[in-house]
């Protein structure tokens, strides 16, 4: 969504026109998820879905309050203390400390290290999906969260089949949201890690980058028309 203000310009208009449910779904946490959003002028969602999919918030009475149902279903077969021990002996260097969740553990290294995590993890019989993306982010996640089990909780609060849901994204922690849902838009700027996502009726891969490709997908989905950027009207 971020990287082009013309971009993120032309999709803030198309949102306050539109009645359509939406989320933004990001590896941020919920607090910089909202400031980033500010700087780029894109109005707040109906909900977000943070911390690689380990959070949903919802807007109420009392403002933001994270989803405890989603919350409590991602305790299941979730033991982070054990994971957490488990993954010490590979000396992999933490993200910052306020990148962690009580379902979620971050790290920095590279797509071999979070190979070596996937299999220190398998070998001691921990519950866990691991998550490489942006080339030098390894996340490791409860076992039932992520963005699409995100992305599917919130649907089914609003009777949605994930069939009708439509996913953007750019980097690896967006691979499951972009094969659950009935139509993915893969951005021109989509990082190597997308390269392999198979291809399938409903998956379209623009050519423009950050939002200016959302909108390029929504416009081939049929679900808004050309617009005069702030380049071409002036």
């Amino acid at each position: 969504m971020t990287g082009c203000r013309v971009g993120a310009h032309d999709f803030a208009a198309w949102r306050q026109a539109s009645d359509l449910p939406f989320v933004v779904a990001t590896g941020r946490s919920f607090a910089m998820a909202r400031i980033i959003l500010s700087q780029w002028g894109i109005p707040e969602p109906d909900a977000f879905i943070t911390d690689v999919g380990t959070r949903i918030m919802l807007k109420g009475q009392r403002g933001w309050q994270e989803c405890p149902v989603f919350a409590a279903r991602l305790d299941e077969g979730w033991d982070r203390k054990a994971v957490v021990a488990a993954l010490k002996p590979l000396r992999l260097r933490p993200q910052p400390r306020d990148t962690a969740g009580p379902h979620k553990v971050s790290y920095f290294g590279t797509a071999e290290d979070a190979a070596r995590v996937r299999e220190t993890l398998a070998e001691q019989g921990l519950s866990a999906k691991t998550v490489f993306s942006h080339g030098r982010l390894i996340d490791v996640l409860a076992p039932l969260g992520g963005k699409a089990a995100a992305v599917a909780a919130y649907a089914k609060r609003l009777d949605l089949p994930m069939g009708a849901c439509i996913a953007a994204g750019d980097s690896g922690n967006d691979v499951d949201m972009l094969d659950a849902c009935g139509h993915a838009i893969v951005v021109g700027n989509a990082g190597h890690e997308l390269a392999d996502l198979p291809e399938r009726d409903g998956l379209l891969r623009v050519t423009a980058h950050h939002a200016n490709g959302v909108m390029e997908g929504l416009e081939r989905l049929g679900l808004t028309t050309p617009m005069p950027t702030q380049a071409t009207a002036a």
